[in-house]
């Protein structure tokens, strides 16, 4: 980007101008030989006069002493084609110093990556895994939770708040970012970069057999660096693969470190993803409003379908058999059974508690969760932060005799024949 004062005057675009790319439509038709000179070398080096590309009230930038004493514009900003999307506005500065020319302000917008300077000190969130897996923090866990419930059976909600509360005073763990194979062995890879770096400079300015001898060390540094990086990137791997084999007990874990290994060097980046759906011309959409286009007409035909149904089908459909044994009181065997079959890094329910909170229950806080069920399951108890669960409709025993599946809130074992 140039602000120049070229003392030409460089007209407007024309019809047929060749210099299209150059000159806008704004600003005086008043091209002189010295503009047509000036907008020549502009189209040499691919630059665009930014004055004339916007529309204003004026674009007045000198007005001579002499006669006929008529507006001119030599005063202009020129940026290159490559940087000219960015310019939003291109303008005379109304508020600079009185004077026989004007200034012109050109207003661009800058796209940057944020620097963070600082790490945000976070609360973390309770790490059920390990609560789960280590059986004094568990057996703390449990403790805590009946002093928050003062030994006795509390109302549901509370007893969810509980449990939450019991798990932070236990266990938390605070989120990092990833780190690379790098950052990671920082300390033992940088002193030996650091010394092989030295050594290259020394090199570089010795002579004679000093040099020789400073090419060998060179070289024996950069193959000890070498080696250090593959047994870093060795090691990394190494604990990705670890988080991978315990996939069962930590899903999330486990496939942030699959995609992680996938993408290797690039696992911090992010591919963008643009949907191009097929028109019925044959091409591909090129914005939002096209795909949209195309799904609409597949919705319509999908959901306005009509097909023709016969009443008396129904008499040729074979009745399924009942399944009498739904309505059977919930047993604590059946309940157990269930909570073990719970998958681990689920997202939790309205309540917040997630399936993983289930498995760390012991003794009479499972005993709790379980009567809360078979109350509601008898219809001697109902939980309104049941019902409000999307996609979720809880059911008693009196109406589910005849149902194949009943559903209890997400996070709860679901009883199924």
């Amino acid at each position: 980007m140039l602000g120049q004062d070229i003392n030409a005057n460089v007209g407007i675009r024309g019809d047929s101008d060749e210099l299209n790319n150059v000159i806008g439509p704004h600003g005086f038709d008043n091209r002189n030989v010295k503009g047509v000179w000036a907008l020549q070398m502009l189209a040499m080096h691919d630059m665009k006069i930014a004055n004339t590309f916007f529309e204003h009230t004026d674009y007045t930038t000198h007005a001579s002493y002499l006669p006929p004493s008529l507006p001119q514009m030599l005063d202009i900003i020129t940026i290159s084609s490559s940087s000219f999307k960015r310019v939003r506005d291109c303008n005379l500065w109304c508020f600079g110093t009185p004077s026989d020319h004007a200034a012109v302000i050109c207003k661009i917008s800058v796209t940057s990556i944020k620097h963070s300077g600082s790490t945000n000190v976070s609360a973390g969130t309770i790490d059920w895994e390990q609560i789960r897996e280590n059986d004094s923090l568990r057996q703390k866990f449990n403790e805590r939770l009946n002093e928050l419930n003062n030994s006795e059976l509390t109302h549901y909600s509370t007893f969810m708040e509980n449990i939450m509360c019991a798990g932070a005073d236990t266990a938390m763990r605070i989120k990092t970012p990833t780190k690379g194979w790098f950052e990671e062995n920082r300390e033992d890879l940088q002193p030996k970069i650091q010394a092989k770096n030295r050594l290259l400079n020394e090199m570089r300015k010795a002579e004679g057999e000093e040099k020789d001898s400073l090419k060998k060390k060179l070289r024996e540094a950069s193959e000890e660096v070498s080696h250090r990086i593959a047994i870093a990137k060795a090691n990394w791997s190494r604990k990705k693969a670890e988080h991978i084999h315990s996939i069962c007990k930590s899903p999330n874990q486990a496939w942030k470190a699959i995609k992680e290994l996938t993408a290797g060097d690039n696992c911090h980046h992010n591919k963008p993803v643009n949907m191009k759906m097929k028109m019925e011309n044959g091409e591909l959409a090129s914005n939002d409003k096209q795909n949209l286009d195309v799904v609409e007409k597949h919705l319509n035909k999908v959901y306005n379908a009509k097909r023709d149904r016969s009443a008396g089908a129904a008499k040729f459909i074979q009745q399924r058999e009942e399944f009498t044994a739904l309505g059977d009181q919930i047993s604590m065997s059946e309940f157990t059974k269930a909570i073990r079959k719970l998958k681990n890094g689920k997202a939790p329910g309205i309540t917040s508690v997630p399936p993983d909170a289930f498995k760390c229950l012991d003794g009479g806080n499972k005993r709790q969760i379980f009567q809360y069920i078979v109350d509601f399951w008898e219809g001697r108890a109902d939980y309104s932060c049941w019902r409000p669960t999307p996609l979720t409709v809880p059911t008693t025993r009196a109406s589910t005799a005849r149902l194949a599946h009943s559903a209890p809130p997400s996070g709860t074992p679901t009883r199924t024949p």
